[in-house]
């Protein structure tokens, strides 16, 4: 009995946090789509997986981009996932922002709350809309990339998510062993996994680095042009070109493709050499 009452009383703490955690980011209540009032934010997203897209009535990539996510929403719903979307609105005024919600069938943060639009645009790195960004049900960032990971032909049978996540890759450029096997257990293809194009540009070349597309290209303030490519085994590069042997070590158990190459046509046993050289 006394065990079953410890255990009950770490859930309520579990849960506590993570309601706190979902209160913190999105306030109290949010809104119903079609006008129909407000629901607790609580009670509207607890144990699903949530979207936060950001979006404007004025931005004409938005306007195409909200149907093709609506469908693909209706169809996540109609197949049973636990999923829900928070519409934050970029849009100049409050009548946009309910004509364009309006047209939604999903949750929207409230238009007066224009300090916590901003914290959240901050937090989630936004400079740019669309933007969806998928947290878990704790709140965690499974992906900045969500429009890529609901565009998949596969976006039902991938849900949640994870493999978008770019967790696995921190973990391998920062040596954290105890992560790299608790993201390998979540699912075993993180081994030979690629990066997202915007994730290599941000985190291993460094601030100052804006990523264009057609070509894939990184370009600072000087003009320079790097170009971006997917690089197959990521993580195995990331840990062979920063040194982190033990991580290394882990993700060859695990099956990762040792001659697999980057943009520049180099494997990670050459980084691994070039590092031991330095």
């Amino acid at each position: 009995q006394i065990q079953s009452r410890a255990n009950i009383t770490e859930k309520r703490k579990a849960k506590a946090q993570i309601m706190s955690s979902l209160t913190s980011l999105l306030g109290n209540t949010l809104l119903r789509p079609g006008g129909a009032g407000t629901v607790p934010t609580l009670e509207a997203l607890q144990s699903k997986t949530v979207g936060l897209y950001f979006s404007a009535h004025w931005c004409p990539p938005c306007r195409r981009f909200t149907p093709q996510l609506a469908k693909k929403y209706a169809t996540l719903k109609g197949a049973g996932k636990e999923f829900e979307i928070v519409f934050v609105s970029s849009d100049k005024d409050e009548g946009a922002f309910e004509e364009y919600h309006g047209e939604m069938p999903w949750l929207a943060l409230p238009f007066r709350s224009r300090d916590r639009k901003e914290e959240l645009s901050v937090r989630y790195g936004v400079s740019g809309i669309p933007k969806l960004v998928i947290l878990d049900s704790k709140g965690e960032v499974i992906t900045t990339e969500g429009w890529r990971a609901v565009s998949n032909e596969s976006y039902i049978n991938e849900f949640p998510w994870i493999l978008s996540s770019p967790g696995f890759f921190d973990s391998c450029l920062g040596g954290d062993i105890s992560e790299v096997k608790q993201w390998l257990e979540k699912d075993p293809n993180f081994v030979n996994r690629e990066a997202p194009e915007d994730w290599h540009a941000q985190h291993v070349m460094g601030q100052g680095w804006q990523l264009v597309s057609n070509p894939p290209r990184a370009v600072n303030a000087a003009g320079t042009v790097y170009l971006v490519a997917n690089h197959p085994a990521y993580g195995l590069h990331l840990a062979a070109a920063n040194g982190q042997a033990d991580v290394v070590r882990i993700l060859l158990d695990a099956g990762a493709e040792l001659e697999a190459e980057d943009g520049d046509g180099d494997t990670p046993l050459a980084w691994a050499t070039y590092c031991a050289r330095r």
